[in-house]
């Protein structure tokens, strides 16, 4: 290949050359206007002359997205395990929302599976810290959703349900332990929502509720297992707020003037990603953000306005950090899916 491309140049320049040197002579009649046309030779030698390396292109200071699934149907809701080995997601398909279960470790090559196939509505996965149990809302029994808990080490386990229809429940999420479930509540009749407690010990399992003074919705617990984040609107809009576990007077995570939705702890506990609206953009509801926001992150240890961490492209929702990579929830490609950046993203 080299001595073809060899040859090509030699003829080509040669070509060149003769071209150049008649049209030298025609220059150099008399009468002609003096040109600085170089030599024949000098055209020859450029022509002839080894190629370079071609220099790398400068490396810009940005991170760039990176596509986890290629799901069809929109991807509505997720959590990875803090090792982020393990990744479950629900999916629409077929008119109903499943639950599903992949693996994150680029070493294995093992399919997504469904877990708990039913016709209904499965919502809100939350895996367990040790990857061992999966808790998340079901609708077979009651419309407004029930909190199930299912073992995964076991290939024919069912779910159990550990609420009743009398209560509306959404979003749970674990302890550090795994010992607690903590879950949004509204009980029959109430305007507001609640942060309960549920412990997964012993044959009773007594309901808790943390008391917040206001509605509360979608918790997170820190890793310490002392303070949840949780979503209330007490202030006007939709908006993070902390809160001891054994509950309390909260206290405003950001001074942002947005819509906040889908908090979640860092590893190390310092800070709190969220979802929120572009900045610049007042206002809003969780419906907006549904549609257009970007994913946030504030410290825990002083009230700040919001740090962006990726572009304004269609939603960010429900962001949640594994080891060195935050997984979000995006519809940069058309139909929803999971998406990664580093830490500290774009």
């Amino acid at each position: 290949m080299n001595a073809r491309r060899t040859a090509q140049r030699l003829v080509a320049a040669a070509l060149l050359a003769g071209l150049l040197a008649a049209g030298s002579a025609v220059l150099a009649a008399p009468g002609a206007p003096a040109q600085n046309t170089p030599p024949p030779s000098a055209i020859l030698a450029q022509a002839l002359r080894t190629e370079g390396k071609r220099q790398a292109p400068l490396k810009l200071g940005v991170n760039i997205p990176r596509q986890v699934s290629f799901e069809a149907g929109p991807v509505q809701h997720i959590d990875v395990t803090p090792d982020g080995t393990w990744l479950a997601y629900t999916r629409i398909s077929g008119g109903y929302s499943e639950l599903w279960l992949r693996s994150l470790d680029e070493a294995l090559t093992l399919l997504p599976r469904r877990i708990a196939p039913a016709l209904a509505d499965r919502l809100s996965p939350a895996l367990s810290p040790d990857g061992k149990r999966i808790a998340f809302i079901g609708t077979e029994d009651d419309v407004k959703g029930d909190v199930y808990l299912l073992d995964l080490t076991q290939a024919e386990a069912t779910p159990a349900k550990l609420t009743g229809r009398d209560t509306e429940d959404g979003s749970p999420c674990f302890s550090p332990d795994g010992r607690t479930l903590y879950f949004d509540q509204r009980a029959q009749g109430a305007a507001e929502r609640k942060i309960v407690a549920l412990s997964l010990g012993g044959s009773q399992r007594a309901v808790r509720v943390v008391e917040t003074g206001g509605d509360a919705s979608t918790p997170a617990i820190s890793p310490d297992g002392t303070t949840l984040a949780f979503v209330s609107s007490r202030t006007g809009m939709p908006a993070v707020h902390l809160v001891g576990v054994q509950g309390g007077t909260p206290r405003k995570l950001t001074t942002g003037l947005a819509s906040e939705t889908s908090p979640r702890f860092t590893p190390d506990g310092l800070g709190v990603l969220f979802s929120t609206a572009p900045y610049g953009l007042a206002g809003g509801t969780a419906d907006d953000l549904l549609r257009f926001s970007v994913i946030g992150a504030a410290s825990v240890a002083r009230q700040e306005a919001p740090k962006v961490l990726n572009s304004a492209q269609g939603a960010s929702l429900e962001p949640v950090q594994a080891g060195q990579k935050f997984y979000y929830l995006a519809t940069r490609a058309g139909s929803a899916n999971v998406w990664s950046l580093p830490p500290e993203g774009e």
